[in-house]
């Protein structure tokens, strides 16, 4: 099974799911017990459907196998704003957002200076492991900035002008 990490994100979702294995199962008119062993990564004789995987990713709202697929293209997961009614504090914890974020981003950019030289793990190489720690990062505020984006975009702000107050004028 070439893909078996996908297969055992979906069975940990569906373990951890409310009720269990048997609680999806039911929800999906299947039998538990051939669910159970569709999931079972060491059991060759059962098959999980691209079906059924949707399916239990849809029910157990599984994020993780859904940024495991995306990985498989080198691409990442947004998630879509639940609102276009953008309100003032939604506004400030929108900015607050974006600020947190451009702070992540220098910090990861310090963390690839870091990683390059020759006092690091790897010397001036970059370790396997500090390149997926730094793709994990990265793929964070990727998804961060293109929420923001997208919540700009719902509520018609990317084309407006904010007032910006100048105090060195006053």
């Amino acid at each position: 099974m070439t893909y078996k990490y996908i297969v055992s994100s979906i069975q940990k979702a569906a373990k951890n799911h409310r009720g269990g294995i048997t609680s999806v199962a039911l929800s999906m008119g299947k039998n538990p017990n051939i669910l159970a062993n569709k999931l079972n990564t060491n059991n060759n004789s059962h098959a999980l459907t691209l079906e059924e995987a949707a399916e239990i990713i849809k029910i157990t709202q599984n994020r993780e196998t859904v940024e495991a697929l995306a990985s498989l293209i080198n691409t990442t997961v947004v998630d879509l704003p639940k609102s276009n009614n953008l309100t003032n504090s939604k506004l400030n914890e929108l900015l607050e957002t974006f600020i947190l974020t451009n702070k992540k981003c220098a910090a990861l950019g310090e963390e690839i200076i870091q990683a390059s030289s020759a006092e690091s793990a790897g010397g001036a190489i970059i370790t396997a492991q500090e390149v997926e720690d730094i793709k994990i990062e990265l793929n964070s505020l990727i998804q961060g900035v293109l929420k923001i984006k997208l919540l700009l975009e719902q509520n018609n702000m990317l084309d407006a002008t904010l007032p910006i107050s100048d105090s060195s004028s006053q």
